[in-house]
This record gives structure tokens, C-alpha cells and sequence, in this order.
């Protein structure tokens, strides 16, 4: 168990499945959407579009692709999604966001159904996402004040600097995850204050096909990571801010 917040940064959280071999036919979002409807009971269907380029020599075209369209499921309350599509399972979870203690059950149960409806040969990759937007309540602050990691420019240059985007990947410390931190500044929600966006990405891509019944590890592995990443992130100046919940406090933790 991490630390919790009372103020948690968090704005959404996703734990993505990418599958090989999955059994798929018209009818398997309907066969899902029956068995996780009493949660879900909101159903749409978005159109995923891309964009296709042909250069030569002679001429140049630029050609609308249309892809396989994503089913989403959807809680009342739309803080809870599920997407799928053939190959593909996606679990968010938005604001208000409990804790993975609590959402952990939601994303087994979903994926169960979701193997036991299209029995694919294994999962390819898999990643959890916690995406944070921190709002600090100033015009200006001094980026170590807050953070561990942040844009060091050399002495010349000064230290003042405007928008900025880091993104790192870091060597994973479990076998066969790698992260991704993505940190930068987003647009302020409120006059006179500085937003930033903290964005941790662990993904499982071991080089071999996970099989669907040793998943279940991996995901708390990738969960765990995403909360040293984020601790290892931020200063004590900034957890006062998010306010910790001490032991016997009600909470809305971070993750």
C-alpha cells in the first residue's frame, strides 16, 4: 500500500490489453456488453479514422483510412469505460478515483469475460497508465521546490525557462515491463496558478506472449512501478499539497 492523498493529482487511470489470436465476430460486444451491463449500462460505438500518405516522385496523395470501430461501455456516473475491439481491451477509470485495491477486481473481472468470450493465444503487451495533472495555486515556482524531475538548462543560459516536455524511458526493474514519463506543462485551470501534466506509463512487452492466466502479477508489478515512479517524482513540498491520508483517515487515494 502506497501513500494516499486527500487532494490526489490523478485524472485518469487505464490498464490496456493488446491480444494475438482473438476468436472475433460481430457479436462478441454484444455478448460483453450483456454479462458487465448492471455497471455499464451505457453503450457507444466510436469510428477510429487515420490518415494514409502516398509519396512519389510524380504526385503526392492523402487518403482517410477508416479503421476497426472501438465499443465503449460506459458507468452512469462516467467515471468508469471499458473499450474493445478485436484484439483490444482497454479499462479506464476517471475521476473520482478510488484505489487500486478497490479498482483491481474491476479490470480481472472484465478481462475474464472478455478471454472467455474471444480465447485468444495470449496477450502481446499489456500497459497500466496513471495520467496526473498537478495544479500549483502560483505564477511562478522554482521547479525543484516540487519536483525530482524537471528541464535543467546549464548555468549561461539561466534557469528560467517557459513550456516545456520531457519524456523518458526508463530501463525496467521488473523482467520484461519499460516505462515511460512523459512531464510537462498543461493549460491552468485557474487564473494565477501553474498546471503540469505527470503522465507514467509501465508496459509489459516481454518479447514472448503472456498467457491470459499469468496476467494477473504482471498487472500488480506495472501498478506498483507507476507508484515508485511517481513517489521517486515529486518532493514532500508538493505531497503537502495532496495532503497524505494518515492511517484511519477516509480517503480518495491516488492510486
Amino acid at each position: 500500500m502506497g501513500k494516499r492523498y486527500k487532494n490526489p493529482p490523478l485524472v485518469e487511470a487505464l490498464c490496456e490489453f493488446y491480444f494475438q489470436g482473438s476468436h472475433w465476430d460481430d457479436a462478441v460486444p454484444g455478448l460483453l456488453y450483456e454479462k458487465i451491463k448492471p455497471s455499464y449500462p451505457q453503450r457507444r460505438q466510436l469510428e477510429q479514422v487515420g490518415v494514409k500518405i502516398d509519396i512519389s516522385a510524380e504526385s503526392e496523395s492523402i487518403t482517410k483510412k477508416r479503421g476497426q470501430p472501438r465499443i465503449q461501455f460506459v458507468s452512469d456516473d462516467k467515471s468508469r469505460l471499458v473499450q474493445m475491439a478485436k484484439d483490444l481491451l482497454v479499462v479506464n477509470h476517471l475521476k473520482p478515483y478510488p484505489q487500486f485495491e478497490k479498482w483491481e477486481p474491476d479490470i480481472e473481472a472484465i478481462l475474464k469475460e472478455y478471454v472467455s468470450l474471444t480465447q485468444p493465444s495470449g496477450i502481446a503487451r499489456f500497459g497500466v497508465r496513471y495520467i496526473n495533472n498537478i495544479v500549483l495555486p502560483y505564477t511562478s515556482i522554482r521547479m525543484e521546490d516540487y519536483f525530482r524531475i524537471y528541464p535543467q538548462l546549464p548555468e549561461a543560459v539561466g534557469q528560467s525557462h517557459g513550456p516545456f516536455m520531457l519524456r523518458i524511458e526508463i530501463p525496467g526493474k521488473t523482467t520484461g515491463h519499460r516505462f515511460l514519463a512523459t512531464f510537462g506543462n498543461s493549460a491552468p485551470q485557474a487564473p494565477d496558478s501553474l498546471a503540469f501534466m505527470l503522465d507514467l506509463y509501465d508496459i509489459y512487452d516481454g518479447g514472448m506472449p503472456l498467457e491470459c492466466k499469468n496476467i494477473h502479477d504482471e498487472i500488480r508489478k506495472a501498478h506498483d512501478n507507476v507508484e515508485t515512479v511517481f513517489e521517486s517524482a515529486i518532493t514532500d513540498k508538493l505531497r503537502d499539497l495532496f495532503e497524505e491520508v494518515k492511517n484511519g483517515d477516509s480517503n480518495n487515494g491516488k492510486s
